[in-house]
């Protein structure tokens, strides 16, 4: 009950906020209000042997996405902006779905070359990771899987890629005929006191001294950019019962187009820090338990190959593999495979019909086979 009463007050105040105040226009520029979202119509035909030895078929409509923005300038050197979020098709009623604030910040502009933002915010890693939720930018229904919520639970997604952060800065410098980016960040680690955790703590808060630090950098070349990106954590390792490990992500992403043509891959490493009392019991689990993998470690790999029909017609083949070597199902890696179609008749809505398959072969742990096929609508207002 408290929760849902939570979510009610939410509600209130994002609708209370958007009531007209004319008396805040006097403050600068009047704020701006715009959004988007993408419905989906969903079938799936699902196969598994083994472990998880079952038979599934469904099909579904759904708001897969409902983001309501506002932003609004003081000055010419600062700024705000607000995203608020809501997914699969939200409804306090009915216990489905989720509202978050995906983003409030201020950005303090000196320059091109030097940017400070300091509130909630998506930090930069790779390419895809600050427009993975602005669906009227992307092809895809179904993201690359380490983007994509909707397989968090069967794969992880979210480990791969950091979720927020709270100061970046960031900036573009020419040098002839290239542009450099650099983004540094700072936040929170993502192993949080849980709401029925600890009252000392309130909900959300990272109760450790050490922090997420991060970045980006980048060179740009017309349409090439090629860019480095990590990031450095630690999480509680509750699963093997090993404690507290230090976590390091590594990736590359290059994307460019030729003529009609465009191509995206990203590579992502995560690398888990294990002591020598961590590894022998890492190694003494393992062979207590036959589903625990060789490491702590994770890979993901995405390449996209696409081609521009028309400017309103795009279409485009994906593939993505994940492999996380904690588990013995998916040392072997998890093979995704898709391909899509893309139609804007105008520049405010996309149409969008997808098809992915996936696979996984454990040898007698588990053998899975997926087919999926998405339909959708993504609108800009």
């Amino acid at each position: 009950m408290r929760s849902l009463c939570q979510r009610v007050l939410w509600v209130l105040l994002v609708w209370a906020t958007l009531a007209p105040a004319p008396s805040l226009a006097q403050f600068g520029d009047p704020i701006r209000l715009y959004g988007y979202f993408q419905g989906i119509f969903r079938y799936s035909n699902e196969t598994g042997r083994g472990v998880l030895n079952q038979d599934l078929e469904y099909a579904s409509f759904a708001l897969q996405q409902l983001n309501l923005m506002m932003a609004k300038d003081f000055s010419p050197s600062f700024s705000a902006f607000i995203n608020l979020e809501l997914t699969n098709t939200f409804s306090t009623q009915d216990g489905w779905g989720d509202f978050r604030v995906e983003e409030a910040w201020l950005q303090y502009r000196h320059s091109p070359g030097l940017r400070i933002h300091v509130g909630l915010q998506i930090p930069e890693f790779n390419n895809l990771n600050t427009i993975k939720n602005r669906t009227p930018l992307l092809p895809y229904i179904a993201r690359p899987i380490a983007y994509e919520s909707s397989f968090d639970d069967f794969a992880g997604a979210s480990d791969f890629v950091p979720q927020n952060t709270y100061i970046r800065v960031s900036g573009t410098q020419p040098v002839g005929p290239l542009r450099l980016d650099y983004s540094v960040h700072v936040g929170n680690q993502e192993d949080f006191v849980e709401p029925e955790g600890s009252n000392t703590f309130p909900s959300g808060t990272d109760n450790s001294l050490a922090k997420m630090f991060g970045g980006r950098v980048g060179i740009r070349y017309q349409s090439l950019k090629l860019g480095f990106s990590t990031t450095s954590d630690s999480y509680t390792e509750d699963d093997n019962f090993i404690g507290i490990i230090d976590r390091y992500r590594f990736g590359v992403d290059l994307s460019f187009t030729v003529r009609r043509f465009l191509f995206e891959s990203e590579w992502i490493h995560i690398q888990a820090v294990m002591s020598e009392a961590q590894r022998a019991q890492f190694d003494r689990n393992a062979l207590e338990n036959m589903l625990i993998g060789s490491s702590l470690d994770k890979r993901f790999i995405y390449a996209t190959l696409g081609y521009y029909l028309t400017d309103q017609w795009f279409v485009y083949g994906l593939f993505s593999q994940l492999d996380d070597y904690d588990s013995a199902l998916t040392e072997d890696g998890i093979e995704f495979y898709s391909a899509g179609i893309t139609y804007r008749p105008i520049d405010q809505v996309s149409l969008k019909a997808q098809y992915l398959v996936a696979g996984l072969d454990a040898g007698s742990l588990l053998t899975y086979d997926g087919s999926y096929f998405f339909a959708g609508v993504s609108v800009l207002f």
